[in-house]
């Protein structure tokens, strides 16, 4: 791929990023388009997840956060966000392994999602709790 090909799926991902919430289905076809030339991309993986967590697509967002995950698993950014994604379906203790790792590979708490995966923790043993009391 060439360098003008990869600048221009960088402004094409800004763009979509920009227009989420005007055009939901716009934006994530824009990045879909960005995923099909440049299938190693985890941050355009990373966008589409997040894209098909706007509109409810549980299914293809934990498909492209996989990919992603696949592409970088060092990335904090898209560990914590799939983890998110786990607790919303109910998986709770493959969030917890998630959330962990982020925990371990950021144990001085100096990457934001290393925070966020602990404030994450701390939420989802509150949530658990208050659903075994009820």
């Amino acid at each position: 791929m060439s360098t003008a090909q990869k600048a221009q799926n960088d402004r094409v991902l800004r763009l979509a990023w920009q227009s989420r919430e005007r055009s939901p289905r716009g934006a994530r076809e824009m990045v879909a388009r960005v995923v099909s030339t440049e299938p190693r991309r985890a941050d355009a993986w990373h966008a589409l997840a997040l894209l098909d967590l706007a509109e409810n697509e549980h299914k293809y967002a934990v498909f492209a956060l996989r990919q992603a995950l696949a592409l970088e698993p060092d990335n904090l950014d898209i560990r914590v966000a799939y983890a998110e994604l786990l607790i919303d379906l109910l998986d709770y203790k493959g969030a917890l392994a998630e959330l962990k790792l982020c925990c371990q590979r950021d144990p001085q708490m100096r990457h934001p999602s290393g925070v966020r995966a602990r404030v994450v923790i701390v939420r989802m043993q509150k949530e658990i709790k208050r659903r075994l009391q009820s």
